[in-house]
């Protein structure tokens, strides 16, 4: 499931560019994310190479940074519903179930988490 991770995030940063693009040129909408939400997934991705060492409070830390950021995310398409058209709107909603899922994911990972996947990758070594 790493590869829904690093899908999830490639997606997210790749609107990251068209947002510093289109920052520089063109005029910044209000409607557009603030910058420092793109640099919050990667504290989740710092936490996720120490999973393997099955530490709670770093599982903890991950989701509610994607927690954080799903909540983000949805405020602002709340907030700016009128404002967001056409296909800023499709990549809004995009995100917003990119995320959810994501938070699923996570969850459920967390949920099995304490099952033995230390052991699992003790064994892979």
């Amino acid at each position: 499931m790493i590869s829904f991770r690093a899908l999830t995030y490639l997606f997210f940063l790749y609107q990251a560019v068209i947002r510093f693009t289109h920052g520089v040129s063109f005029i910044i909408k209000i409607t557009d994310y603030p910058l420092w939400l793109y640099i919050m997934p990667f504290a989740d991705l710092l936490v996720i190479f120490y999973e393997k060492e099955e530490n709670i409070i770093l599982k903890f830390i991950s989701i509610l940074v994607i927690l954080f950021t799903l909540t983000y995310i949805t405020i602002h398409y709340i907030i700016y519903f009128r404002f967001i058209t056409g296909m800023v709107r499709i990549m809004v909603i995009s995100d917003i179930a990119r995320f959810f899922l994501y938070l699923c994911y996570s969850v459920v990972d967390g949920y099995f988490y304490k099952s033995g996947l230390k052991k699992y990758y003790q064994a892979k070594r």
